[in-house]
This record gives C-alpha cells, sequence and structure tokens, in this order.
C-alpha cells in the first residue's frame, strides 16, 4: 500500500510540474526566436560584401521568421533563423568551422 500511494504522488507531481516547464520552453524558444531575428539584423545593417542573391535570400529567410514570430510559432522562427545563422557563420569564416 505504502508504495502504491508514493508511487501516486510521484505520478501526481510530475502531471502538475508538466505545464511549467513547457511554459518554460515556449518563453525560451521565443527569447531564443528575438535573439536570432537580431543578430541576423544586425549582420544585414553591417553586411560584408556577398551576392545579392545570397543577401536577398538571408532578407527573404528573415521575413519568414518575422511572420512565423508574429503568427506565434516561435519554433518555426527558431528554425528559420537557426539555419540561417549557420549560414551567416559559415560565409564569415570561409567555410573552415
Amino acid at each position: 500500500m505504502k508504495r502504491s500511494a508514493l508511487a501516486g504522488l510521484f505520478v501526481c507531481a510530475a502531471m502538475l510540474a508538466s505545464p511549467v516547464f513547457a511554459a518554460e520552453t515556449t518563453s525560451n524558444t521565443g527569447k531564443l526566436c528575438s535573439d536570432n531575428l537580431q543578430r541576423i539584423k544586425d549582420y544585414l545593417s553591417s553586411i560584408p560584401t556577398t551576392s545579392e542573391n545570397t543577401t536577398d535570400n538571408l532578407k527573404k529567410a528573415y521575413e519568414t521568421a518575422q511572420d512565423a514570430q508574429a503568427k506565434g510559432d516561435n519554433q518555426a522562427c527558431v528554425d528559420v533563423t537557426t539555419a540561417e545563422i549557420a549560414k551567416i557563420q559559415k560565409l564569415t569564416t570561409g567555410g573552415n568551422q
């Protein structure tokens, strides 16, 4: 009996804690989205000489990420911005990472 009561308490505690962790993850995703958008914006304002196509692609990705953020889809925003930041890092280091 003691084991079942103890197991029940653990299950209840885990279920009650789940929304807290989910909210924290959502909040972190939103911050990461904003931070990544700022990094891309900073890069665009001080962009070195690159092909026009590269700049246009980066601007389109930035707009796509902003749209996703406006719709509340922070995960899509993070996915797009993370991929673009990886491309920026590759461009700025000449692919030597």
